[in-house]
Formats: C-alpha cells, structure tokens, sequence
C-alpha cells in the first residue's frame, strides 16, 4: 500500500501545481463595475438607471486595456460597445468610459451620450464614482450629473476552471494507469 502512496505523490504534486497556475493571473483581470445613476437634486427627466461595464486591465489599479460589455440603458436610449470608448485618465488614478457622440472625453448637447469615471482603490470592492450624461431626447435638454459608489469585482474566466479540472481529470487518469500497472 505504501508502495502505491509513493507514486501517486508526485501525480499530486503536479496536479497541485497545475491547479495554483490556473488562478495565478499571468495575464489581463476582467474587472466588471457597477453603479446605480440616481435622479440628482432637482430631478431629471430620466428616472434612476444601472451602468454596468465589464472590461479588461492588468490589476484594478491599471488602466483599462479592453472593453468587454457595456450594459447602460436610460430612457429609449441603450449604448452598444461599438458606441463607447476608453476616457484617457493616465496619471489621475480614475478610469473610465464615454459615449463617442462628441468624442470619449466631452458629453454632447445635442444627442444622448455619457461619460462614467470611477476611482478604484486597492483592496476595496468600493469606488467613488462619477456618470455625466444627456437627456436631449426627452424634451428637457441638459447635461445631469449623478455621484455616488460603485462596485468594482472581478470576473471570473471559466478557462481557468476548466484548465484545473483537465489537469485534475488527466492526473487521475495517468495515476490510476500507473496504478493498475504496478499492482
């Protein structure tokens, strides 16, 4: 029996290894960050919205390499992830995306866009936030501002899931081989 123990420890070991590499991050996080747009004082003539944008960057603390998903709907008015783009905030500890109608950075007077900034923070969930948008279309014209915390996590990648589980599945499968071969 403890013939049979012996050679199945380096199989663990392996099988060990392969697990910790899978959810060691060697490349790009996928970050997803959420945040509630409330009426600010005065009201606007939207009601209380949800911005959602998932994307992708080295650590929460670098700046956003792609964006993944966008899911931002206010009035009639829902932004595709061909409509949006990365803000430019290198240096300012914010990150952020924006409507590309009057470019990434301004928001514009005259049809629906947006700008989202968050200031994420090491070793917190939470992050101060900013949505700039307009409200053209509804009849009253402005540029509305809502303020308040978003969430900020990270994103699991299913590839790494499936990478422990067929080094785990072939582990086994080379172990008992070897097993039934020396018994």
């Amino acid at each position: 029996m403890m013939h049979k123990v012996r050679k199945l420890i380096p199989i663990a070991t392996v099988n060990c290894a392969l697990a910790a590499a899978c959810f060691m991050p060697s490349h790009a996080m996928v970050y997803r960050v959420d945040f509630r747009a409330q009426t600010p004082p005065g009201g606007a003539p939207v009601s209380d919205f949800d911005v959602s944008v998932t994307y992708r960057a080295d650590s929460i603390l670098s700046p956003i390499s792609e964006i993944l998903d966008i899911d931002m709907t206010f009035g009639s008015t829902t932004f595709t992830l061909a409509e949006v783009g990365v803000l430019d905030l290198a240096g300012t500890g914010e990150y952020g995306v924006g409507g590309l109608v009057a470019g990434v950075s301004a928001v514009s007077f005259s049809e629906p866009d947006f700008r989202f900034r968050w200031v994420p923070r090491a070793g917190s969930s939470t992050a101060p936030a900013v949505l700039t948008y307009s409200t053209i279309p509804f009849g009253t014209s402005g540029i509305w501002s809502s303020t308040g915390t978003a969430t900020v996590s990270v994103v699991p990648e299913p590839s790494a899931g499936v990478l422990m589980g067929a080094g785990l599945l072939a582990g086994c499968l080379f172990g008992s081989r070897r097993l039934r071969a020396s018994a």
